[in-house]
């Protein structure tokens, strides 16, 4: 390749060396290489026009006709007998100046059987570009097509690669190049094609030589970066030779720009360049496809050998065409188009090279949806000239009047589609790529998960929904995958967070020491990561997906989703060990409660029964009977954090009894109770510290009856306990500083997750205390 690089340059000095001779022997130094855009040939009565090029129109400006199919050339500048061969005609006219007018008496049929009629025609000649159709209509026409699609194709990979590339962008910078230069050098064609077509001046080669410069680096660019891109290491270093030999073939053509008859050198130097491109397109894939041919899908293997076949003919093409050689020759109209079509290869390949790991998906997603975007502002833009018009408005801006319009139109469109994004979109999404959504914005749930078996259920379903893998497992069953001896392999061989296996070594090089890797090997499994928390290892294992291999895409969305489920789970570890710590407070906060309340509560009632020994031995021993009920619920509830609602009212109203041989006539007792809800379980003595509360801190403090007030409702989701007094009236900012009650507020708050379950009041005429008890916790 590189020799090769290196004698395309030297061939074209050495045609170049052997044209000056050509170029000495010709008078006018100005000018040369013109074209009057017909395309004659030799029939009986002379040389016949069998074809009239688009562009010979605009050569046309002194006369009201054209040269037309089928008109007969009998003299050219009125000398008889100089044009009778083809060859004559050709010379003369390329060998002419640009806008040199030439008088070409031509006779053409008339209407009809009429008789036919002599023409003069005046033919200002023009000069031949190089590297447009300039012989064949259907070629030329054909031409406007093809390079709009493969502009728009260039520009279409260019939006979707580089997302995909900007996370490397320096090491991918040379794919984005030629990338970038293809899309330029087909939108520098088309500019100058339609800049041809809508010229009237064709004899003015000063915009050809502004042209063909960018158009060599551009293509040089292509071809060396397209090498750069897909070789290896040590191979780029070899670029630098053809990097040399693009520089020199620009050199050359600059020297041939400056020399009075460029015309002259086009062919040598066109047909040089469009070589070298070719060549170094054909060593690049050949170099590609070198490495590992037989592991290549059906589909790049076919598109290898498509553009291997193209590079072949194209090149057969060229070296056909330097046969005559013939000054000024250049290739044939469809040559040039299969040129078109093989610079196209490079972007197409490179952007294939993106898919094979995974981005089919992006590609022809965002694909449908600038194709659809492209024809809305075709539609629109030729609705609004049509709409210009239709009212009659024509003057000089026209054009630039109908873009203006026509953007102002698609950024109000593109407001509108921002708002109803969500609902648009859905039209240019495959049913893949609405899988893919799916599972992103489960990844973007993960952190909200609660619980860590949920997660990882919900983590199986979804990952055997989008791959249809055979089985997924997630954690430490293994049910349906690899046996345990296996497991213990890759868990010892899987230190990392960032390790896995792959039964696809091209993934992953880890290798198990055997039998254990022959064993896996032969099992459905296909993918397994590590998937460990800091009390428990785990992992993730998949098995084969429905249709083709885990591919390098799969891995980075892998990737994601462990880092994530790692995380989350790693969360969820400490929010249960948290929890295990709030039920130890829980406990020991509970246990000091009842240390707290069981020998007060212990004093005043022993010395209720002192009292009531001597007096009312009966309800002394009824006092001692309920005591003994207290204390055995109390040892019977010690180990349990709820109770029922029911049980915890029989303690109230036993304590209340129990007061009330104490305090006798001045204590009166309300209870109103639901029978619906006492079966709702609640924090055990809750309701029995706030009515202790009510009795110590209410009623012993009045003088006159003092009355508990106990009302049990349903409110909506809660079960509702109203405990009301008719004391002094609680102090509200003196809560906290209450053990028991402080320590109650606290229970409610870790046990519910909620606040102001427990409301205190100041009514005036006493104290009331509402408590909540959510029906529905679990």
């Amino acid at each position: 390749m590189c020799l090769f690089s290196i004698m395309i340059p030297a061939f074209l000095y050495l045609e170049m060396q052997k044209l000056k001779i050509q170029e000495n022997e010709l008078s006018d130094k100005n000018h040369f290489g013109g074209h009057d855009w017909v395309s004659w040939g030799e029939g009986p009565e002379g040389l016949v026009a069998e074809t009239v090029h688009p562009m010979g129109r605009k050569l046309e400006e002194e006369t009201r006709d054209y040269v037309r199919p089928g008109d007969v050339l009998k003299k050219l500048d009125y000398i008889p007998g100089s044009v009778t061969q083809l060859k004559t005609l050709q010379r003369i006219v390329r060998n002419s100046p640009p806008g040199k007018v030439f008088i070409y008496q031509l006779k053409r049929k008339g209407p009809g059987d009429g008789n036919p009629e002599v023409l003069n025609l005046f033919i200002r000649n023009s000069y031949l570009p190089i590297f447009i159709p300039a012989y064949s209509n259907a070629a030329w026409n054909a031409s406007y097509w093809i390079l709009s699609l493969m502009g728009f194709g260039c520009l279409v990979a260019f939006l979707i690669v580089l997302p995909l590339l900007r996370p490397q962008l320096q090491e991918n910078m040379p794919k984005l190049l030629v990338i970038i230069s293809s899309f330029f050098i087909f939108g520098l064609l088309l500019t100058r094609q339609v800049f041809l077509f809508a010229s009237t001046n064709l004899a003015d080669p000063s915009q050809e030589k502004v042209f063909l410069p960018m158009f060599f680096i551009l293509m040089n660019i292509i071809a060396v970066f397209y090498f750069l891109s897909l070789a290896k290491r040590k191979q780029k270093l070899f670029g630098i030779i053809p990097f040399v030999a693009s520089v020199a073939l620009v050199v050359m053509l600059i020297q041939a720009i400056r020399s009075g008859h460029f015309w002259l050198y086009q062919g040598p130097v066109s047909i040089a360049e469009m070589g070298f491109c070719i060549l170094m397109l054909t060593s690049t894939l050949l170099i590609s496809i070198s490495i590992k041919w037989k592991e290549r899908s059906i589909t790049d293997k076919i598109f290898t050998s498509s553009a291997l076949l193209l590079f072949g003919i194209l090149g057969f093409g060229l070296l056909a065409s330097r046969i005559d050689g013939t000054a000024g020759k250049t290739p044939g109209d469809w040559w040039i188009l299969l040129f078109f079509v093989a610079i196209a290869v490079a972007p197409a390949s490179l952007t294939a090279g993106e898919l094979k790991f995974g981005k089919v998906n992006v590609v022809l997603t965002q694909s449908l949806f600038y194709l659809g975007l492209s024809i809305l502002v075709l539609l629109l833009y030729s609705l609004i000239h049509e709409v210009f018009f239709y009212f009659g408005l024509s003057f000089r801006y026209q054009v630039l009047a109908e873009i203006s319009v026509l953007v102002a139109i698609v950024i109000l469109l593109r407001n509108i589609y921002n708002a109803f994004e969500d609902r648009v979109k859905k039209f240019f999404t495959l049913s893949q790529q609405k899988r893919l959504d799916e599972l992103n914005r489960f990844v973007s749930s993960i952190p909200r998960y609660t619980s860590s078996e949920k997660l990882l259920e919900d983590l199986e379903n979804k990952l055997t929904g989008f791959f249809k893998a055979s089985y997924v497992i997630a954690g430490t069953k293994v049910s349906g995958g690899p046996g345990t001896d296996e497991l213990n392999a890759l868990g010892k061989a899987l230190i990392h967070p960032e390790d896995f296996w792959s039964k696809n070594k091209q993934l992953s090089a880890n290798l198990l020491p055997e039998p254990y890797e022959s064993g896996l090997q032969k099992s459905p499994l296909a993918l397994a990561f590590p998937l460990r928390t800091k009390d428990q290892d785990g992992f993730l294992l998949l098995g084969r997906k429905k249709r083709g291999v885990y591919n390098l895409s799969d891995l980075e969305l892998m990737g994601r989703i462990l880092q994530q489920t790692r995380l989350t789970l790693e969360v969820l570890a400490l929010v249960e060990r948290e929890k295990l710590l709030l039920e130890k407070n829980y406990e020991a906060n509970l246990t000091a409660l009842r240390s707290q309340i069981n020998p007060h509560f212990l004093f005043n009632t022993l010395n209720t029964i002192s009292s009531l020994i001597h007096d009312a031995p009966t309800d002394a021993e009824n006092a001692i009977e309920k005591l003994a009920y207290i204390f055995r619920y109390t040892m019977r509830t010690s180990g349990s954090k709820f109770v029922q609602l029911e049980d915890e009212m029989s303690l109230v109203k036993t304590y209340l009894e129990i007061e009330k041989f104490r305090f006798g006539n001045r204590i009166e007792l309300h209870f109103d109770f639901d029978q619906d809800v006492l079966d709702t379980s609640i924090p055990g003595l809750v309701i029995q510290t706030v009515v202790e509360n009510c009795i110590k801190h209410g009623v012993a403090k009045i003088m006159g009856v003092g009355t508990i007030s106990i009302i049990i409702s349903k409110n909506g989701n809660n079960a509702q306990v109203v405990v009301e007094d008719n004391g002094p009236g609680i102090d509200v900012s003196r809560i906290h500083s209450s053990t028991g009650l402080n320590n109650i507020l606290t229970r409610m708050k870790e046990i519910y997750r909620k606040e102001n379950l427990i409301y205190f009041e100041n009514t005036g005429k006493g104290t009331r205390v509402t408590i909540q008890i959510p029906l529905n916790h679990e």
